[in-house]
């Protein structure tokens, strides 16, 4: 019997992260898994009751995704889950689904600097998307690297992507099997080859 597979999709705000999650929702291995994105949840709450809050549906929406998450695991089934990953619950919950027999993937979308994620951010605004507070941006900047090494050491594959806001899909430019590493392009992501290049080489 396969194993479970946890996919944290993951990675800096205004990165792409889930358009990125609509075309991986597409993939054969992956269209029947549940598909768990709180921002979108939290879209959701706010069209069904327009009186409540931004905030208020925002921890509604995280508190919904992670009862789901601890149902799924301890279910043992498979699921995607999309989060910035600037705090610790996801170390938690990979390091759970790891016990509980999963295979943990997590895909990570990077941008190039702190700058260039709140242009990306400010640009979705201006095209009727939502608004992040540039000091909340620049917060978490520092810890999604973090966790991303920590990812890097704790995930069965880790897959490094930069999306260039060209159209283009996302490209593949790190990937991190059994705690080796692999740079298909070393200079996309300076602060991701600064996280994660005492890793040895594959």
């Amino acid at each position: 019997m396969n194993a479970p597979v946890l996919v944290v999709l993951c990675g800096i705000n205004g990165a792409g992260k889930s358009t990125f999650a609509d075309s991986l929702a597409a993939s054969p291995d992956l269209q029947t898994v549940a598909s768990l994105n709180p921002d979108r949840l939290s879209a959701d709450y706010r069209r069904l009751e327009p009186s409540l809050t931004r905030d208020l549906a925002d921890i509604r929406a995280l508190r919904h995704v992670a009862q789901e998450i601890h149902r799924l695991i301890e279910a043992r089934e498979s699921f995607v889950s999309e989060t910035v990953g600037a705090n610790i619950a996801y170390r938690r919950y990979v390091s759970t689904a790891k016990q509980t027999g999963f295979f943990v993937r997590v895909m990570f979308v990077g941008l190039r600097s702190v700058e260039e994620s709140i242009a990306r951010v400010s640009k979705r605004v201006t095209l009727g998307g939502h608004s992040i507070p540039e000091a909340d941006i620049r917060r978490r900047w520092p810890a999604v690297h973090a966790n991303l090494a920590w990812f890097a050491a704790n995930a069965d594959l880790l897959e490094v992507f930069f999306n260039a806001d060209d159209g283009a899909e996302p490209r593949r430019v790190g990937l991190v099997r059994q705690g080796t590493i692999e740079f298909l392009d070393h200079g996309a992501l300076p602060e991701v080859t600064r996280a994660l290049e005492t890793l040895p080489r594959a």
